[in-house]
């Protein structure tokens, strides 16, 4: 299977594969076929096929860099380098049921992992966008259509993913991330 799968990665074996979809979709065949994931976050996967369109509507990618800033008599401050901060990937989802969807589903899938804190990677093509797992820190919803009885029809989900690596190896000097009690030889130092 993973021939097939790094096969349709090629532009050969993707024009044979969306050929081989038209002709079954032509046959009523399509959803027999296996799905084309355009890329994932979790259990969220971005995908297009016969039987559903679910896809991200372009994202933004927002890097920044922290820096000291440090006081100097009858001067501007001096700034100092410090690293890199959080990096910020923001997305928006269209759901629509017409496509395969349950946007209410789909919605609630994202905002339970939101809950749990979960570190998912983002993968877009095959590969993890940053090297790292990314968790997300905000979710906003807007219903643009619903059936007679209250089920969502379309909605779009607006999502803002940071960057969550590993601790340096380690640690983070002068802190102990892993609990608040700072101790030293097992022994707390509150006492």
């Amino acid at each position: 299977m993973a021939f097939l799968d790094n096969f349709k990665k090629t532009e050969l074996g993707h024009s044979m594969y969306v050929q081989a979809q038209q002709v079954a979709n032509a046959l009523g065949l399509g959803r027999y076929l296996p799905t084309s994931a355009l890329g994932t976050y979790g259990d969220l996967v971005f995908e297009v096929s016969s039987s559903k369109v679910l896809t991200y509507d372009g994202y933004s990618r927002k890097t920044s860099y922290k820096y000291a800033s440090h006081e100097v008599i009858g001067s501007a401050p001096v700034l100092e380098y410090l690293g890199p901060d959080t990096e910020e990937i923001s997305f928006v989802i269209h759901f629509n049921a017409m496509l395969g969807v349950n946007p209410a589903e789909e919605s609630d899938k994202i905002r339970q992992m939101a809950e749990e804190g979960r570190r998912e990677y983002f993968i877009i093509n095959g590969t993890p966008l940053g090297g790292a797992p990314w968790v997300i820190t905000e979710v906003g919803d807007e219903v643009s259509n619903t059936d007679r009885t209250g089920n969502i029809l379309i909605s779009t989900l607006s999502i803002t993913i940071k960057k969550a690596p590993d601790l340096p190896m380690g640690g983070v000097s002068g802190a102990n991330v892993a609990n608040n009690n700072n101790t030293e030889n097992g022994q707390s130092s509150a006492g």
